[in-house]
């Protein structure tokens, strides 16, 4: 009896807690509750929170809680009226571990939660909840007195443990209130896992980020670790992320995985198609590199900076058309052991189907890392490019600032054109033997970069010195620089002839002379032209140069020893002195325009005391058979933005003085034209000519210039001139009185008038009836021409009026050539002796048609009338 008794007992004592469980989940009803939880959630945060399915409660050891058609109220000024919605949640928790004071958490599961982040204009979030005030209560006064501290109840001593949390078809939008932009994640499947507290955490990831999928799975530690459960060792890692084909791993441990302290990670990634995660980086242009990889080892060592190692960065065969047009990729290698040490760089491309190269080496990255101390960087790169080479060598002292650069520079290129593809596409000149080298550094003050020991062979063509260029507000060139030979000929042709793929053509030292066509099919209106001067690029920058060629060759000719120096400031250009041997003779002179104004003043002197005319002529035309030497005096100033402004307002001077010359008449026809043979009928255009002088001197104010001295005076005839000339409108006012010295001295005035480009020669009828009546009077008291015309003109002059010479002009060559020279003293011709008369014809015996010399009348009048 008394078993049967401890049986019925034990048995009542099991079945009781049985008997009322069953009693308790047949009449519980959980969703008489919901009235309670939705105020509870509404005094806590203020938000409504709306229980629209039911609530299901599973019982057991493992009571698990179910509710259906959850949403959770938005902030009142949020974009739309929900902030989450749940189709169902669900969770289970174990009883037992709550004895040992662990709230264990066996699984969560959200099913299609639809959650929205946003922010306000003023970058407010809709997370930000806080507990309403209720009415009537009065507002804290201040904070409450600090009381002593107690030991925290047990139940502040649990510890959670959440087992396995899972989301399905899951959406997180997050709204920028500020750029009304929209970043939405899609959760298809999202599942972690850990099977006990101390156990690491698995994670495997499907979502996508607007739209774009990628994957994240693997291993990190224990989740209790990132909620602030203390513990020790290492927090292992172990993901693989994928996206697009592209994959990366992270391995390795974080000591202090809350602070991120302590981490010795290794990182590889491959990239298939570096251009494809572009998505993933709205904001970010990522290159279109092709089988691209990457792997680090970083660690923290408790420095400022990580610990870099087995640092090496690789891509493949890829078209960077998009980044640099026509660079096609073919292999990119960087690596280095450690940040420490040296980063070795090889590539191989093509630039417009022309071969590229670069490798070497460069200094540490730890360089650029935060905490770095100064170090001088190295640098030891040889680029290679269709045939040439580049080498650049040397240190960088201070390289994240750019400052203490010394780097030696060399290059050597057999054949300029071949460079063409990297220039844009754009034609080079096809000059051969390129070297060049120079030392390369920063500027001491201020930012720039300066060049010494230069050292540039084009071809023939040398150049050396130094020069820097100070960056700024306004950009400065400092020059010195020199050279053996500049042939710019040779340079020019190889211009002209760039792309081409002509052979240049062969160049003599004196060419043929080709005469000019007297009119031009569509020649311009106006002889000095009307385009505005390219004067802004005065302003963009300052310079100070100074220049020393020992020889220019340019257009046939040598120009020796020419010297300048050049300074530009605010717009300002000053070419002060400058001078040169030019062919037959030294010249110099100073040019200054001021380019800061709208109508810039310009000024130009040129002086050159002895040309040789026959190196001149040599040099330029060749062919021409010429002797002597010229004076120029040139003074020029003006104002305008463009050369036709300018010489409507010219002031200064022009001279031009020459004596003893002696000119080809081909020469003489080819200056002069139509003009010189209206003046000189019947002149020759072969043989030469003497010119006893050539003076010319125009003094212009205003546009206008007057002539002064005008006298050409040659063994054929004597032409002197008065008048102006006006250079606004390019008109000729000039009065010419040419002086036939075979005619018997005779003079016909005429008048050279019209434009530049369409000159114009009349007949001075005021003063051509004197002087042709004074020569036939005088020739016919001579006996020298024995015609109608002579005898009528000596019946109504007399006899006594022409002595058979023309009287000498006061304007002579002496005087003449001191105007033209400015008073200046130069050597002047021997006086001209008065020619004899030439015997007169013995008498003819009664011919039947006496043949009679043409009268020279009849050879100028209808020439000047044209």
């Amino acid at each position: 009896m008394r078993l049967r008794t401890v049986l019925i007992a034990a048995g009542v004592v099991v079945a009781l807690p049985i008997a009322g469980i069953a009693i308790f989940a047949a009449t519980f009803d959980a969703d008489a509750y919901k009235p309670r939880i939705a105020a509870a959630v509404k005094e806590a945060t203020g938000r409504e929170l709306a229980l629209k399915g039911p609530i299901g409660l599973k019982l057991g050891l493992s009571p698990g809680l179910r509710v259906e058609d959850v949403a959770f109220a938005n902030a009142p000024w949020g974009s739309r009226p929900e902030m989450a919605r749940l189709r169902a949640l669900e969770v289970e928790v174990s009883i037992l571990p709550l004895l040992s004071g662990t709230l264990q958490v066996n699984r969560v599961v959200l099913v299609s939660p639809d959650i929205l982040l946003e922010t306000d204009a003023d970058g407010r979030g809709n997370w930000e909840v806080a507990a309403p005030t209720r009415q009537g209560a009065p507002a804290p006064a201040g904070p409450a007195p600090t009381a002593p501290s107690a030991e925290p109840s047990p139940s502040a001593q649990r510890e959670l443990f959440v087992g396995e949390v899972t989301v399905t078809d899951g959406t997180i939008a997050f709204r920028d209130g500020r750029t009304r932009q929209t970043t939405t994640l899609s959760l298809p499947r999202f599942a972690a896992r850990a099977e006990s507290r101390t156990s690491p955490l698995s994670l495997d990831l499907e979502a996508s980020l607007n739209g774009n999928a990628f994957s994240l799975k693997g291993m990190v530690g224990p989740l209790a670790r990132l909620l602030g459960t203390r513990g020790t060792g290492p927090w292992p890692i172990d993901l693989t992320l994928g996206a697009e084909g592209a994959r990366a791993t992270v391995k390795g441990s974080v000591a202090e995985p809350l602070t991120g302290k302590g981490f010795d990670l290794a990182v590889e990634a491959s990239v298939p198609d570096l251009s494809r995660l572009s998505p993933f980086l709205p904001n970010v242009s990522l290159p279109p590199a092709r089988d691209l990889s990457l792997s680090v080892q970083a660690a923290d060592r408790g420095g400022p900076i990580p610990e870099l190692r087995a640092l090496a960065v690789r891509a493949g065969a890829s078209d960077l058309e998009a980044i640099v047009p026509g660079l096609r990729l073919a292999r990119l290698e960087v690596s280095a052991p450690d940040v420490r040490s040296p980063v070795r760089l090889a590539l191989a491309a093509t630039m417009r189907g022309a071969p590229v190269s670069a490798e070497g080496t460069l200094g540490p990255l730890g360089a650029f890392l935060p905490g770095a101390g100064p170090a001088p960087w190295p640098v030891d790169l040889r680029l290679g490019a269709a045939g040439a080479e580049a080498t650049a060598k040397g240190t960088i002292a201070r390289p994240r600032a750019a400052q203490g650069i010394d780097l030696a520079l060399a290059a050597t290129i057999p054949d300029l054109a071949a460079l063409s593809p990297l220039a844009g596409g754009a034609s080079l000149p096809a000059i051969k033997g390129v070297t060049f080298s120079a030392r390369a550094s920063d500027l001491r003050t201020g930012s720039g970069a300066a060049l010494r020991d230069i050292a540039l062979k084009l071809g023939e063509s040398d150049l050396e010195g130094s020069a820097e260029v100070a960056l700024g507000a306004r950009p400065k060139l400092t020059a010195d620089l020199r050279s053996r030979k500049i042939d710019a000929d040779a340079l020019l042709a190889a211009m002209d002839g760039a792309g081409s793929g002509q052979p240049e053509p062969a160049r003599s030292g004196a060419a043929s002379p080709t005469p000019v066509p007297a009119q031009r099919a569509g020649r311009e209106a106006r002889l000095i032209p009307d385009t505005p001067l390219p004067l802004a690029g005065l302003k963009a920058a300052d310079a100070s140069i100074r220049l020393a060629l020992a020889e220019l060759v340019f257009g046939g000719a040598s120009y020796r020893e020419a010297q300048a120096t050049v300074a530009l400031e605010a717009g300002r250009l000053k070419v002060d002195p400058f001078r040169v041997t030019a062919p037959g003779a030294p010249v110099s002179g100073s040019l200054s325009v001021d380019g800061s104004t709208d109508q810039p003043p310009v000024a130009l002197v040129l002086r050159a005391p002895a040309i040789d005319l026959r190196q001149l002529i040599a040099a330029f035309g060749g062919g021409y058979r010429v002797n002597g030497t010229l004076e120029l005096d040139l003074d020029l100033r003006g104002r305008g933005a463009s050369p036709a402004a300018m010489a409507s307002g010219l002031a200064g001077h022009v001279g031009l003085a020459g004596a003893n010359l002696d000119i080809d008449n081909r020469l003489i026809d080819l200056v002069a034209g139509e003009v010189w043979r209206a003046l000189v009928p019947g002149a020759p255009r072969d043989g030469v000519s003497n010119v006893r002088c050539l003076a010319v001197r125009f003094d212009s104010q205003g546009g206008t210039a007057d002539a002064r001295a005008f006298l050409f005076d040659t063994s054929l005839a004597r032409v002197a001139g008065t008048g102006q000339v006006l250079l606004g409108p390019e008109q000729l006012r000039l009065r010419l009185v040419p002086t036939l010295k075979l005619a018997g001295g005779m003079s016909v005035p005429v008048t050279l008038g019209g434009t530049f480009l369409a000159p114009s020669v009349r007949v001075d009828a005021a003063g051509a009836a004197g002087s042709v009546v004074g020569a036939l009077a005088g020739g016919a008291a001579a006996g020298a021409m024995q015609t109608p015309l002579g005898g009528i003109a000596g019946a109504l002059v007399g006899r006594q009026a022409g002595s058979g010479a023309a009287a000498a002009p006061a304007d002579d060559c002496a005087t003449q050539l001191a105007i033209a020279r400015g008073g200046r003293q130069g050597p002047v011709p021997a006086p001209e002796t008065a020619a004899a008369p030439a015997p007169a014809p013995p008498p003819a015996q009664a011919p039947a048609q006496p043949q009679r010399p043409a009268n020279p009348l009849q050879q100028i009048l209808p020439r000047l009338g044209r």
